[in-house]
């Protein structure tokens, strides 16, 4: 800054020397040509008046002083340069005379740690995420498959009155039930259970996935800490063991369909897709395998103990698991229901307090030899997979109650 300060000082002092120059220059002509005032001076014997004359040294002076001033700053500028340059000399020779004798000075923890930091965030940013995105996400399915139209159907056989014969399906019975005809207490026993945070996360827990990696890693068993988009990801894309890359395949396939379906449309995803145990898929067949009821006819205890089954169905179901469990996952539904705010503590002991009549798991099969007969004659004109995952309503000429008449 002091030898700026000195340049711009030389640099101002330049220019009032030509500035002084330039009119000097210009202002002869005026002196000449120009009409100038007489000064008075003392009066002669003739009585005449005479012009004083102008001192034309003092402009030379004050232009030689000027750039006296001008090169004394300069040679002040110059060697200031010098004498820097002679510091930044020794020095050069100091650092090489320390490293000659070996005496080399190590850096500070604090500074290692700094660069550290810095290469791992820019490792992180610009190496890590980039290699996972080609790896793991460029060949996952796309969420924009997930639709209702694309949803694995049963295929439903009923009589000339509407009474259901047999439902042909592979593995997964299922009905698809639109949003609209879920009851309240059981979307909100869904939420409670399963994803609280539901409104709010973009697709992924971040406080969940955190937790669950650090049970994960003491060995305390395996936690997911899925939300229902991750869940709906799982169900209907992914496989189910529990690894790493699956997971993170999960969040990524999560994050990426909540920028393409709202969050209701997602929910309604949810309860069509997940399992309920056995051949059980989706909410409304899991109301009619349990309760033989349409979705909508539920009541909140029928509905906090079908929110509590997708976690482990073959654990809480009381046709596979153990009588007991289905009851304290009801009562833990419930709780979180009444922590948030969706019921009361009275509707919650009421719901828990009803007694529940489960239907047999036995699957229905009316009039058996038609029904088999017509499936052959379905498979061969519209093929097997179309058959059992095309969701085909099939209404017979067939009379239930005429042919059990004839049966007898």
């Amino acid at each position: 800054m002091y030898i700026l300060g000195k340049a711009i000082n030389l640099i101002v002092l330049a220019l009032i020397a030509i500035g002084d120059f330039v009119l000097l220059f210009f202002r002869s002509p005026f002196n000449v040509f120009g009409k100038e005032r007489p000064a008075r001076s003392k009066k002669t014997r003739s009585g005449t008046f005479k012009l004083p004359k102008k001192n034309r040294k003092s402009y030379s002076v004050n232009l030689l002083k000027l750039l006296f001033r001008i090169a004394r700053g300069g040679k002040n500028l110059f060697s200031k340069i010098l004498i820097k340059k002679r510091i930044k000399a020794q020095r050069k020779r100091n650092r090489a005379a320390v490293l000659k004798q070996g005496n080399i000075l190590r850096p500070s923890f604090g500074y290692k740690l700094k660069y550290v930091f810095i290469g791992s965030v820019f490792s992180f940013v610009f190496l890590f995420i980039p290699l996972l995105s080609y790896f793991f996400v460029s060949d996952l399915p796309s969420p924009g498959n997930l639709s209702v139209n694309y949803i694995p159907k049963t295929t439903k056989i009923y009589d000339r009155k509407g009474a259901l014969l047999y439902e042909v399906f592979a593995n997964q019975n299922r009905t698809v039930v639109r949003l609209s005809d879920v009851p309240k207490d059981l979307r909100d026993a869904t939420i409670a259970i399963e994803d609280k945070d539901f409104y709010a996360h973009p697709g992924f827990d971040l406080r969940g996935i955190t937790r669950a990696f650090i049970t994960n890693i003491r060995k305390e068993g395996f936690q997911g800490g899925s939300t229902i988009t991750q869940q709906l990801i799982k169900s209907a894309f992914l496989t189910p063991e529990p690894t790493i890359i699956r997971k993170v395949k999960e969040v990524a396939l999560a994050f990426w369909a909540e920028r393409i379906y709202s969050k209701d449309e997602i929910l309604e995803l949810y309860l069509n897709y997940v399992p309920y145990g056995g051949t059980a898929w989706g909410i409304q067949a899991a109301g009619d395998v349990y309760f033989g009821k349409k979705v909508k006819d539920l009541t909140l205890a029928e509905s906090a103990f079908l929110a509590g089954l997708p976690r482990a169905p073959s654990v809480y179901s009381p046709f596979f698991g153990n009588g007991h469990l289905w009851k304290v996952r009801q009562k833990e539904v419930l709780d979180a229901m009444g922590r948030l705010g969706y019921i009361t503590s009275q509707e919650a002991k009421k719901a828990y307090d009803e007694e529940l009549v489960f239907r047999s798991p036995q699957v229905p099969i009316r009039a058996p030899h038609f029904v088999m007969y017509l499936r052959k004659l379905l498979i061969e004109r519209y093929g097997l997979s179309e058959v059992e995952r095309g969701g085909l309503q099939i209404y017979t000429t067939l009379d239930l109650e005429i042919q059990k008449e004839i049966e007898k």
